[in-house]
């Protein structure tokens, strides 16, 4: 209501592709406290993994560790495998990642299962939906100019340009418009 003029795509946990895929019967969906208080978390439980045991924990300090650009330091992997090992210990095989910031922590979540679990990493669905919607509402079969990229931030916008580079490689120049093309 407050944004009428832009279309928001939301991130909605793999809980379905995981709780078809378990062999377990066991799946653990990785997420804030926000998104398991929704009513899409519950309905999309309640409807794809009712004869499933779905246990979901907020690792409480993955956002912040992302934020900073600590997603391979020394006391990220021992966060991260704080709370993947014992997953792994009571059966889990899929675990979901329910956070747009949890993608990044990816390769340390994997190297901690080691096969034992498979990781369901939602952000191509997303990215798949958003072109479809970018199809949908406003680009033409044909379009007419380059897509640009503008990143805004409330925060420091030297500190935003640089977590950018780290994190998805991209240069923003910061203290302007933070436009890129890729």
């Amino acid at each position: 209501e407050t944004f009428p003029h832009i279309a928001f795509v939301g991130m909605e946990p793999a809980v379905k592709p995981a709780a078809r895929a378990t062999r377990s019967g066991k799946i653990a969906v990785l997420a804030t406290p926000g998104t398991f208080a929704g009513d899409l978390f519950s309905h999309t439980r309640d409807a794809h993994a009712r004869d499933v045991e779905v246990l979901t924990v907020y690792p409480p300090d993955w956002v912040a560790r992302v934020e900073r650009g600590e997603i391979d330091s020394p006391e990220t992997f021992a966060s991260v495998q704080n709370i993947v090992e014992p997953l792994l210990a009571q059966g889990v095989d899929e675990i979901v990642l329910g956070c747009t910031h949890y993608p990044f922590l990816a390769p340390q979540i994997e190297k901690i299962a080691a096969g034992r679990a498979t990781l369901f990493d939602p952000s191509d669905a997303v990215a798949e939906q958003t072109a479809r919607m970018v199809k949908t509402f406003w680009i033409s079969e044909t379009p007419t100019v380059s897509p640009t990229h503008v990143f805004y931030t409330s925060g420091d916008a030297a500190s935003f340009a640089a977590l950018v580079r780290k994190l998805i490689g991209t240069f923003v120049s910061a203290g302007q418009r933070l436009d890129q093309d890729l």
